[in-house]
């Protein structure tokens, strides 16, 4: 993504922050069959590490809060300013996980190294990136 289409972006997501924090509720309601799926194959346990990409306001990084516990910690991005300090804001009340949060482009993580490769002997193909010396990411095919 160029440097103009990014800000462009950013500048969309920050036009429609506000509306999507009101819809919050709906918005969770409408997720939340697909969120769990998604939580319960990502085999969180309390203690996890997760970095949520493209949060939004929050709604789903509250159901990883709570998967994770007192003892995790979830890195929450979003390429808009706005709609991530809307999502501090609500995630202040939620009690758990360690929270950081960080304006990042989902376009843009890069990965410095894979660090293990595909067994082709497998059913399924496990990748794990290292994008700092604090954190890395986990991607499972199957």
């Amino acid at each position: 993504m160029t440097r103009s289409a990014e800000r462009s972006s950013a500048e969309a997501w920050d036009d429609a922050a506000s509306g999507w924090h009101r819809s919050s509720t709906l918005i969770r309601a409408w997720l939340r069959d697909a969120t769990q799926r998604l939580l319960d194959a990502a085999h969180l346990a309390p203690g996890a590490k997760v970095l949520d990409v493209a949060a939004g306001a929050g709604e789903q990084t509250r159901d990883i809060v709570q998967r994770v516990g007192d003892r995790g910690e979830v890195w929450v991005t979003d390429l808009s300013p706005h709609i991530l300090a809307l999502a501090r804001d609500s995630l202040r009340s939620v009690n758990g996980a360690r929270l950081h949060f960080q304006v990042a482009d989902a376009q843009t993580y890069y990965a410095e190294a894979v660090l293990n490769y595909p067994n082709p002997f497998e059913t399924s193909t496990q990748f794990l990136f290292r994008l700092s010396n604090r954190a890395s990411i986990r991607l499972e095919i199957y």
